[in-house]
């Protein structure tokens, strides 16, 4: 192959592997975890048998009531401090919606603050007892039996045993605190696995061709920490599962929040049930077989992170949740990236404009490479002729004839492929970035001027990705050719169109990258073909000023 379809195949190369990774393993979601091989004889739901087991109809009809139905409805006390509000209903003395104080569903005026539990078929915070030698006190037992400024308590009971919740709060932080209390009533040890679950339900999926063009709906999925390491498991395929092991924590996850249970006693031996059904998701997250002897009371604890999935506020709770951003493989590049966003937001106040200073700042980077890719094609452009003569001379000689090319790139010092660097180097940038918008909280819903009111949203007139098809286009007319091949040209002249269509459903944050990126190159290059320096321009600005 000659060094100028090589050096074609680098560029598209390029293209295909952005593409294909948007489309195949951007949104993808990680395999399911296996299950442990420790799992013992008192589960209630079943190990796999096939890849997609049906959902335990134990799990399922445990967790997955109405959240507000007529019996529930009654008696609600809201909660509200700075960062949420919560609901609590005196009918099980459960935690049934969270609201995310500040945080909008949409850009419009009118949206909705952001709700962690949906408001038809979820559950928020449910005791559960698994492989129990006793009833758990009846969900219309409870009654709420303290509340105080950061406080609120609830009773419950049974024939068997009786039930004190305590939440408490801190009007600062995300985070909930659930201690439960567990006594034995009877004259006989009890024993049970004893648990803290949740469940939801997702809105419908969007379909069709331009599903992508809508911003990120409020899609949850389940999200685990075992061993140290985040386990996802997305809708898609019915499923009913279990992890067991040292499980810090678990719960629901949609993009850029997280309704985390924190387990505040550790053990190898916890274990987390979840299931997928539709719609529906479902998580278990149970503690060690517990024995309490007759009269005796014991204690166990949960955290609850309900919040945005910002890194600072996550890393505080100290137990791994910033884990839950999901950068991706990229992520050495994304966090650089993102602080250097946020350090320009603290001077500009405005995320499109820290993504332009974000292009600039890479652009000065790379620019010694830039001029040197430049260079090496319009040295590609001269050696033409001398390239086709060798072409006809040794037609029938391969080896020869690549071996005299790579002889005449020698003595000229010339790469071939030096051409395609800066854009190979770009392609972690696009893509880091990308992630970055798919993740980060800080630029959810982030506004940059006029109708641009969501970074993180296709651009929704498609001016942004008509004008970066515009000025590739110019930059190909601009730059000099490698390749004195008419087909070869007019592939790369098809390019700027190709990648406008696939601009049409990224970010618009991510375009805008791209588009300042792309501008500043086509000057760049016109200032290179007419042999413009940039202490020319300033050192004409300064005579002009004088």
């Amino acid at each position: 192959m000659n060094q100028e379809k090589r050096s074609l195949l680098a560029i598209v190369l390029s293209l295909v592997i952005f593409v294909g990774w948007y489309w195949f393993l951007g949104p993808q979601d990680p395999p399911p975890v296996p299950q442990s091989p420790q799992q013992s004889s008192h589960e209630s739901i079943p190990p796999e048998k096939s890849g997609d087991a049906a959902p335990s109809h134990s799990m399922a009809g445990d967790l997955g009531l109405p959240l507000l139905d007529e019996t529930s409805k009654k008696g609600l006390i809201p909660i509200r401090t700075p960062l949420l509000e919560m609901v609590f209903s005196p009918y099980g003395g459960e935690l049934q919606q969270v609201i995310v104080k500040n945080y909008f569903e949409g850009v419009e005026k009118d949206s909705p603050e952001m709700g962690l539990l949906d408001k038809e078929g979820g559950r928020g915070l449910k005791l559960v007892c698994d492989n129990c030698s006793f009833d758990l006190p009846p969900l219309s037992s409870y009654r709420p039996t303290h509340q105080g400024p950061n406080t609120l308590v609830f009773t419950g009971r049974s024939k068997d045993i009786r039930v004190i919740k305590t939440y408490l709060w801190d009007p600062d932080r995300y985070l909930l605190d659930l201690k439960i209390q567990v006594e034995n009533l009877t004259s006989r040890p009890l024993s049970g696995y004893l648990g803290l679950g949740g469940v939801t339900q997702n809105p419908p999926p969007q379909t069709g061709f331009l599903s992508r063009m809508q911003p990120a709906t409020n899609q949850n999925e389940i999200i685990y920490a075992l061993g140290g390491k985040v386990h996802r498991e997305g809708p898609g395929k019915n499923r009913n599962q279990m992890a067991q092991g040292l499980i810090t924590w678990a719960g629901l996850d949609n993009r850029y929040f997280l309704l985390a249970v924190i387990a505040r006693q550790l053990s190898e031996e916890q274990r987390i049930d979840y299931f997928i059904q539709d719609r529906q998701i479902g998580y278990r997250l149970f503690y060690p077989k517990e024995i309490w002897e007759a009269g005796q009371a014991q204690e166990i604890r949960f955290s609850v992170y309900m919040g945005p999935k910002k890194f600072e506020i996550l890393k505080s709770v100290g137990v791994g949740l910033e884990g839950g951003i999901d950068f991706g493989w990229f992520s050495l590049a994304a966090k650089p990236i993102l602080k250097l966003l946020q350090l320009f937001y603290t001077w500009v106040h405005n995320w499109g404009l820290s993504i332009i200073f974000l292009t600039i700042l890479v652009k000065l980077l790379l620019n010694p490479l830039q001029i040197k890719s430049l260079r090496s094609m319009k040295e590609m452009q001269k050696l033409q002729p001398k390239l086709q003569e060798l072409r006809e001379r040794y037609k029938n000689e391969k080896e020869r004839l690549n071996m005299e090319m790579m002889q005449l790139f020698k003595s000229h010092k010339v790469n071939p492929m030096g051409g395609c660097l800066p854009m190979l180097l770009q392609m972690p940038i696009y893509i880091a970035l990308y992630r970055v918008l798919f993740s980060s909280i800080e630029l959810f819903h982030a506004p940059f001027f006029w109708f641009y009111r969501d970074l993180s949203a296709p651009d929704p007139y498609f001016v942004m990705p008509l004008l970066l098809g515009l000025f590739m286009f110019l930059q190909q007319r601009m730059t000099p050719s490698p390749s004195a091949d008419p087909a070869q040209q007019k592939i790369m002249m098809i390019m700027p169109i190709m990648f406008t269509g696939f601009m049409l459903f990224l970010p618009v944050g991510l375009v805008l990258y791209i588009l300042v990126n792309t501008s500043m190159t086509v000057i760049q290059q016109w200032m290179y073909n007419h042999g413009v320096r940039w202490r020319d321009l300033i050192r004409g600005r300064i005579r002009m000023a004088s």
